[in-house]
C-alpha cells in the first residue's frame, strides 16, 4: 500500500483519504483545508501501511471511499483516528450480502482489460455530467491492468471466508441509493452488523465528491466565528434552546456545591448568557474569555481578560491554572474533543471542575435530508469514555429540546439569528431545507444537548 502526501506543511492535523480502487493520489488533487495536511493511501495489493507517518499528528480525520473502506479498517489503529467517514464501501468488499457479490467481483477481476475498466468507471457515475468529472480526474492515472487485477485478487483472498478483524469505529457512513458498484441493500446490511455512527442514505451513484464531504465535515473556524459574530444582535432574542441549556448546565453545577471566589475560564462566551448565570453562582474574582471574535469585558469579575483565538489551540498553549472551565453549546465545533478534554484537565487546579454542554448524534436531525454533509457528533458513550481518561469524576446527561414554529421559514430564521446556520446560497437548497423541516407535519427543530461535568 502506498501513502502519498498532497500537502505536507508541518500541521498537526491530517486529512487521510483511503482511495477507491483504480484511483491514485492524483484523483484527489484539489482537496485542501487550511491548517491541515492531506495524504492519500492507495494500491491495495498488500496491507503494509506506514503508521509512523501519522505519529506527528494530534488529529487525523479519515475519509474512505469504496474498497478504501475495507483497507482503512484493516490497517489503521483506532487510537490514531479522531473521526472516520465511510463513503459507499463496507468492511466486506467481496460478499454476496454485505459487499460486492462474489460472482460480480470475480467477473470484474477475470475479465479486466482497458475496455472493461472504463465500463466499470462509467458505472460509478450518476450521469454524463458526472462522468466528465470522473474522466478529468482519471486522466492523469497510468493504468496497469495486471496490477489492478492483482489488487482485486488480494482483496478477495483477504476477505472471503476469513474472520473479520475487530470493527473499526466509523463516525458516519454514507450510502448512495443508486450505487451500481456495491448494492445499497448490501451496504445497509453490512453496517447493521458493524460499529458505525450515523448511516445516511442519500441520492446519487457510487462516486461522490469527497471534497464536498470534507469541506462540510471540517468547519472553517474563521467562518464559524464570523457567522456567530454577525448573529450577535439577534442571538439573545432567538436563543430559546441555548438559554435553556445554559440554565440547566448551571443548575447541574450548583448541585456540586461549587466554591466562590474562583478563577473561571469560559470557552465561547458569545453574548454572555452562560457568563451571567455562572457569575451569579461562582462569584469569580477573575474570568478569562476565549472566543473566535472580539469580546469586551462585561463586569462580572474584578479582573477580566478576553482572548480572540481557536480555543483548542489556545488551551493547548495556555500556562494558566483555573478553578472552573465552563462552556455552553460550543464543544461540537471542536475538531478533536479528546485533546481538548485532556488539555482542559491539565489546566484545572486539583479539585477543579469542567462544566460544559455540547450536542450529540441526532442534533437538528430534521435538517439531515437537506444537508447530509454536516458536523460529526459524538455519542454520549464516546464523550463519557474520553472524559474518564483524564478526569476522576465524570457526570453526563442528555435531553431533547424540541422547538416548534408557525412556518418552516421561521425555523430557518431561528437558525440564522442564532448563528447556527440553516441558510442556503441557492433557491434549490433553500427549498430542500424547507421541505425537510416540514416533513414531520409541524415545523420543528430538535436540539439534543449533552451536559458534561468533570472533576479533576
Amino acid at each position: 500500500m502506498k501513502l502519498e502526501f498532497l500537502k505536507r506543511e508541518g500541521n498537526d492535523r491530517l486529512i487521510l483519504i483511503f482511495a477507491g480502487w483504480s484511483t491514485d493520489a492524483s484523483f484527489y488533487r484539489g482537496i485542501d483545508c487550511q491548517g491541515w495536511d492531506v495524504a492519500v493511501a492507495y494500491g491495495y495489493s498488500d496491507l503494509t501501511f506506514d503508521t509512523d507517518a501519522l505519529k506527528c499528528y494530534a488529529t487525523v480525520y479519515v475519509f474512505a471511499w469504496s474498497l478504501g473502506v475495507w483497507a482503512a479498517g484493516r490497517v489503521l489503529p483506532k487510537s490514531m483516528v479522531t473521526h472516520a467517514v465511510a463513503v459507499n464501501g463496507t468492511p466486506h468488499p467481496c460478499h454476496d450480502s454485505l459487499g460486492i457479490p462474489q460472482a460480480i467481483f470475480h467477473g470484474t477481476m477475470e475479465n479486466l482489460d482497458d475496455r472493461n475498466l472504463r465500463k466499470f468507471r462509467r458505472r460509478m457515475a450518476a450521469d454524463s455530467e458526472q462522468w466528465k468529472e470522473i474522466e478529468e480526474k482519471i486522466s492523469g492515472i497510468a493504468d496497469d491492468i495486471d496490477l489492478l487485477k492483482s489488487e482485486l485478487g488480494f482483496i478477495a483472498r483477504e476477505s472471503i471466508g476469513k474472520a473479520t478483524p475487530p470493527d473499526f469505529e466509523w463516525s458516519r457512513v454514507y450510502i448512495s441509493s443508486d450505487d451500481r458498484i456495491i448494492p445499497p441493500a448490501n451496504q445497509l446490511n453490512a453496517w447493521k452488523m458493524s460499529a458505525a455512527g450515523e448511516a445516511i442514505t442519500l441520492p446519487g451513484a457510487h462516486y461522490l465528491d469527497l471534497s464536498a464531504i470534507i469541506r462540510s465535515t471540517i468547519q472553517d473556524t474563521a467562518k464559524v466565528g464570523k457567522r456567530f459574530e454577525a448573529a450577535t444582535p439577534t442571538y439573545d432574542g432567538a436563543a430559546t434552546a441555548q438559554r435553556r441549556i445554559a440554565s440547566r448546565l448551571t443548575e447541574l453545577l450548583k448541585a456540586h456545591q461549587p466554591a466562590t471566589g474562583s478563577h473561571m475560564l469560559e470557552i465561547g462566551p458569545g453574548t454572555g448568557i452562560l457568563t451571567g448565570l455562572m457569575a451569579d453562582l461562582l462569584h469569580p474574582v477573575a474570568i478569562d474569555y476565549v472566543e473566535l471574535y472580539e469580546v469586551v469585558p462585561r463586569g462580572f469579575a474584578a479582573e477580566e481578560r478576553s482572548f480572540m483565538a481557536d480555543a483548542e489551540r489556545w488551551i493547548a498553549r495556555c500556562d494558566e491554572s483555573f478553578d472552573y472551565i465552563v462552556s455552553a453549546s460550543t464543544l461540537q465545533w471542536m475538531v478533536n474533543l479528546r485533546c481538548f478534554l485532556r488539555d482542559a484537565s491539565e489546566r484545572l487546579r486539583p479539585g477543579g471542575m469542567l462544566a460544559c454542554s455540547t450536542f450529540v448524534c441526532g442534533n437538528l436531525a430534521e435538517l439531515n435530508p437537506a444537508r447530509p454533509y454536516g458536523l460529526l457528533y459524538h455519542t454520549e458513550e464516546q464523550i463519557r469514555e474520553m472524559a474518564t481518561e483524564c478526569f476522576g469524576e465524570v457526570e453526563t446527561a442528555t435531553e431533547d429540546i424540541r422547538l416548534t414554529f408557525p412556518t418552516a421559514r421561521e425555523a430557518l430564521m431561528h437558525l440564522k439569528h442564532t448563528g447556527v446556520g440553516g441558510s442556503s446560497r441557492s433557491q434549490e437548497g433553500l427549498q430542500r431545507l424547507l421541505a425537510a423541516i416540514n416533513a414531520s407535519g409541524t415545523p420543528q427543530l430538535t436540539y439534543r444537548p449533552l451536559y458534561l461535568l468533570c472533576r479533576k
